[in-house]
């Protein structure tokens, strides 16, 4: 799929099927699902591959997602 088809032009209406609308809720519903399936990183060798996260990440995605105010003691090393 080339960038062109990914990027929708401006005002352009699209037509939701219902299984969009199921994955469009459950990615609303659950932000680590949504993380490991659309996140997408560029790696050096095997090229743009989806985002595999580590256990602390997907619990720190779930407490942003339930916790409006969040206090993170990590290093900027740690991925968060």
């Amino acid at each position: 799929m080339s960038e062109s088809n990914i990027i929708k032009k401006p005002y352009q209406q699209d037509i939701i099927t219902p299984e969009q609308e199921i994955e469009i809720q459950r990615c609303m519903d659950d932000v680590v699902y949504f993380a490991k399936n659309y996140f997408m990183i560029t790696h050096p060798v095997r090229g743009r591959m989806n985002f595999e996260m580590w256990p602390y990440q997907e619990e720190m995605l779930r407490e942003f997602q339930k916790n409006r105010f969040n206090i993170v003691l990590s290093s900027r090393q740690m991925g968060v």
